[in-house]
């Protein structure tokens, strides 16, 4: 049986993002050659964003994916704006991902 959680991203586990990150947009259509180091300081400068909000999915305690952005003041009220949503290439097509944007 399949077992998912879904936690709130934290500066302690920045580190588990980065593989993720790193593979994720190393493929198409993006073709990014991410380092550990620069994809670290790039989800720790997010984090450091005011009003940052994400999540960590796994599954079965695997990391599978994660979303984060900050909220901003508008006429309307918060609005959300998305930075970062990766799901693990193994976990694609799964549902994984509309299951974190809802």
């Amino acid at each position: 049986m399949m077992t998912e959680t879904i936690v709130p991203m934290t500066f302690d586990r920045i580190e588990q993002c980065v593989e993720l990150y790193i593979n994720f947009f190393k493929k198409e259509p993006w073709n990014e050659t991410w380092t550990d180091r620069d994809a670290k300081e790039r989800l720790t400068d997010l984090m450091h964003t005011p009003k940052c909000l994400g999540y960590l999915l796994y599954e079965n305690n695997a990391l599978i994916g994660f979303i984060a952005g900050n909220s901003k003041q508008s006429y309307a009220g918060f609005t959300f704006y998305l930075a970062e949503f990766c799901i693990s290439n193994q976990s694609q097509g799964k549902g994984y991902g509309s299951k974190k944007m809802n």
